[in-house]
């Protein structure tokens, strides 16, 4: 295991959005659950991002991080914003959703074009999704939020078709600690798969004939009725992922 960062082993008390933690608490849950997230998905680079002035995040990653450090083989590096951070191999950034200024710059990092290649993990709170609706999450993005809910994690995703479009907002994963093995229910990385509903999305398409495959009908009311077996495949690509 290798550390880019000066660790210094705290009993602290760390405040997050209202809600009171001792660091032996958020140790033995979230320590844990990361060591196994990484382990998990065989990250080999973790990054921690700790802005300037961000005390509240910055007590609740240095009350984690030994833990992780411990048991994780991952290289583990600390950076204070995205113009820092090195990236290489299979590496894992780490960043909270606990105010206003946190969404507001995950927004502006998912909103880069390498946020189909950039993988996040997310802190956020139970009452996650007034500040998840301040953030653009494009229909690739690769973040996953955490929860705990108790000494338990849970794992969801978000993502919408534009921005301004409707967020989807799914459980995809849980992690629960209770048994013997820890129980870590995970989705595969490959996103493509499950980002399949459109919610909705209408789409203007051009037809060119070709019988009997694809050919248009003039109804009474003025639409045209498009035709065929190809016409066929398309509705029922419609009804699989929700589009007009």
């Amino acid at each position: 295991m290798r550390v880019e960062a000066g660790v210094a082993v705290v009993t602290l008390l760390c405040v997050a959005g209202g809600v009171l933690c001792h660091a032996a608490n958020i140790t033995t849950t979230w320590s844990t659950f990361l060591h196994h997230y990484i382990q998990a998905y065989t990250y080999n680079t973790v990054c921690f991002f700790v802005p300037t002035n961000e005390s509240a995040w910055r007590g609740w990653v240095w009350a984690v991080f030994p833990g992780v450090a411990r048991q994780t083989s991952a290289f583990i590096t600390v950076r204070e914003d995205m113009s820092e951070a090195q990236l290489w191999g299979r590496t894992l950034m780490i960043t909270p959703l606990w105010t206003e200024q946190h969404a507001e710059q995950l927004s502006q990092w998912l909103s880069q074009e390498t946020v189909d290649h950039l993988r996040w993990l997310v802190v956020a709170q139970r009452n996650f999704s007034n500040l998840a609706s301040l953030v653009y999450f494009p229909l690739l993005n690769q973040a996953t939020l955490a929860v705990q809910e108790g000494e338990e994690v849970n794992v969801w995703e978000i993502y919408q078709i534009d921005e301004g479009w409707r967020q989807r907002v799914e459980l995809v994963g849980w992690w629960r600690p209770g048994l013997s093995p820890p129980l870590l229910d995970l989705p595969p990385e490959d996103v493509v798969p499950r980002r399949t509903n459109l919610t909705g999305l209408h789409l203007r398409c051009l037809t060119l004939e070709s019988q009997p495959s694809t050919f248009s009908q003039l109804k009474e009311d003025g639409t045209v009725q498009v035709l065929g077996w190809f016409a066929d495949v398309w509705r029922e690509m419609q009804r699989l992922s929700n589009f007009t």
